[in-house]
């Protein structure tokens, strides 16, 4: 059980320092929600939602989608950064095992850590 980002299995991308990028981000598993860590030094503001723009942006620290959604984001870091994707804790446990249970279908994807 494992997840790709555009068709890479754990990729890693670098934000350099100021510069704002547009992500766009789809939930495309059929059983899964996701979940994504801003780090502490870049922001992000959600644009949009499912296609439907906002009329302001929306400051997240984390992203969460369920199946199937799709949210566009602007993410800026305060200093370069290296964004790498981890192994998910979430075989064993995780902040939401006493929700859920030891395999809630959520994945916390970290890519933004």
């Amino acid at each position: 059980d494992w997840m790709l980002v555009n068709g890479w299995y754990k990729p890693h991308h670098t934000m350099l320092k100021g510069v704002f990028q547009k992500w766009r981000f789809v939930n495309g598993a059929s059983h899964r929600y996701l979940g994504f860590n801003v780090p502490d030094a870049c922001e992000a503001w959600a644009i949009a939602s499912d296609g439907v723009y906002y009329e302001t942006p929306r400051k997240q620290d984390f992203i969460a989608l369920s199946l199937g959604a799709r949210m566009d984001v602007l993410i800026s870091c305060t200093e370069d950064a290296k964004l790498e994707s981890e192994e998910p804790d979430w075989y064993t446990t995780n902040q939401y095992a006493h929700i859920f249970g030891s395999d809630p279908g959520f994945y916390e994807h970290y890519f933004m850590t």
